[in-house]
């Protein structure tokens, strides 16, 4: 929260929901990078949000995650 403004809620970032959903899945970033074919660092600086996500790695992360793509952007 902001604490100079109190009425602004925080964002959360299409990477920051990204892990907390494997987080809450106890899935590591190895194990999510290898089901979705790329490497940790590259869902590190995702999670980041240092590194845009195509539509079709999203789609993948989605579908591991056990979620739609949509609940990623929302």
């Amino acid at each position: 929260m902001n604490p100079a403004r109190p009425d602004l809620l925080p964002v959360e970032s299409t990477g920051d929901r990204i892990r907390r959903l494997r987080r809450a899945r106890r899935m590591k970033q190895w194990t999510l990078a290898s089901d979705i074919g790329c490497s940790q660092a590259e869902v590190s600086r995702i999670e980041r949000d240092e590194r845009p996500v195509t539509a079709a790695r999203l789609s993948r992360i989605a579908s591991v995650l056990g979620v739609t793509p949509g609940a990623l952007l929302a």
